[in-house]
């Protein structure tokens, strides 16, 4: 699976994989090259146009695939794109000491999109890019808010530059709608990029359905998970890791069509520098839930505003206790906003009162770290 047979001028017909896969190597991916953009996309392509579900990409301990250019899973039939299908993945895991890690160069677009897919698979893989989150002391780095949350990696790179997008073009006549189904992702890291991963983002596409997302570790990024219309359904994440520098975890209603899709977030655990976990808006037919979520060290929970039921439960919110105390750290706007047996407070000892601001139904078998909830 490490050596190269073809040359990327050649292109195979009616070909089929060895055992299960057909490996990226074999066009010349390797991770000795500055740039593997033509290798890895060659794979795809052959792997698309013969029906092969398998495109396998082999980890070499400590190495990374450079690339420069947007890696696509799309197909074009006349016209406009098509439905298609692939299983992209390498081998180890995030756990182990080596991964099959894609590392993208560029500074615009997206690293890697799913075009109109049906059913394919991700992972396991790394995603690097080259986004430098914001550092410092907490009292400099919470400070930052949602204008002044911006790369540092000297490259100029600006809050649109996207990890994994899922339907990231407009459609090539610039209306058909039909988005991608039943996209599976299982154990992907994604980091180093403003948008880690970002759902219909072309504003035009309306479908996005049954995706399953699980073990996602997220790394350095201004927003995490981004949504971008109202007829994503059935979105599953199961198991999501944070510990990079991040702005705002998890955005929904604010990109794309600015409508919410229907989203659960379950066991998670967000043990690096988060400012911001939730920023919903939501106004439509579906909702957000969240449950068995541990957050650790964050500033605020989030900014709700909903017109639907979004409920939160099970779930632990430790706030950063070295920045200002007096501070808001949930707005709601709904008594439908549901949050229960949690628990939100400083982790420092203290009967610190937590502060929350407008409306929303906080159920009795919630925990204020022995503190007092506050209302301002």
């Amino acid at each position: 699976y490490t050596m190269q047979m073809f040359d990327t001028s050649v292109t195979l017909q009616n070909c089929t994989p060895y055992k299960d896969r057909f490996s990226v190597a074999w066009y010349g991916a390797n991770p000795y090259r500055s740039d593997n953009w033509c290798y890895l996309q060659k794979s795809i392509n052959t792997c698309l146009d013969n029906k092969i579900w398998y495109c396998f990409v082999p980890a070499f301990s400590g190495r990374e695939y450079f690339y420069s250019k947007t890696l696509d899973i799309k197909s074009i039939y006349k016209g406009n794109y098509a439905f298609c299908s692939l299983k992209f993945g390498g081998e180890g895991s995030f756990w182990t000491s080596w991964v099959s890690t894609l590392h993208y160069t560029g500074t615009k677009g997206s690293a890697y999109n799913f075009q109109l897919n049906k059913g394919s698979e991700f992972g396991p893989i790394k995603l690097k890019g080259p986004w430098k989150s914001p550092t410092g002391n907490d009292s400099t780095y919470f400070s930052y808010n949602s204008e002044t949350y911006k790369d540092i990696s000297g490259k100029n790179i600006s809050n649109d530059l996207y990890g994994i997008t899922i339907d990231g073009y407009p459609p090539l006549d610039g209306m058909t709608a039909s988005g991608s189904t039943g996209i599976t992702f299982n154990d992907v890291t994604v980091d180093g990029f403003a948008i880690l991963i970002a759902l219909s983002p072309n504003g035009i596409t309306a479908n996005d359905d049954i995706m399953r997302f699980n073990d996602i570790h997220l790394g350095d990024g201004y927003i995490g998970i981004q949504n971008g219309q109202a007829q994503e359904k059935d979105i599953r994440f199961d198991g999501m890791y944070c510990w990079g520098n991040v702005y705002c975890l998890i955005s929904i209603g604010h990109a794309g069509k600015y409508q919410a899709g229907d989203y659960s977030f379950s066991n998670g655990n967000i043990a690096g520098r988060v400012i911001r976990l939730f920023d919903i808006s939501a106004s439509g037919w579906y909702s957000t839930h969240v449950d068995n979520f541990f957050a650790e060290s964050i500033r605020e929970v989030g900014v709700i505003s909903t017109q639907i039921p979004i409920t939160i439960s099970n779930s632990t919110f430790n706030l950063n206790p070295m920045i200002s105390k007096n501070r808001i750290v949930l707005w709601g706007n709904s008594s439908m906003i549901d949050i229960s047996s949690s628990i939100i407070g400083y982790n420092d000892g203290l009967k610190t009162s937590v502060w929350v601001h407008g409306q929303m139904t906080i159920e009795s078998n919630c925990s204020f770290r022995g503190g007092q909830l506050i209302f301002k």
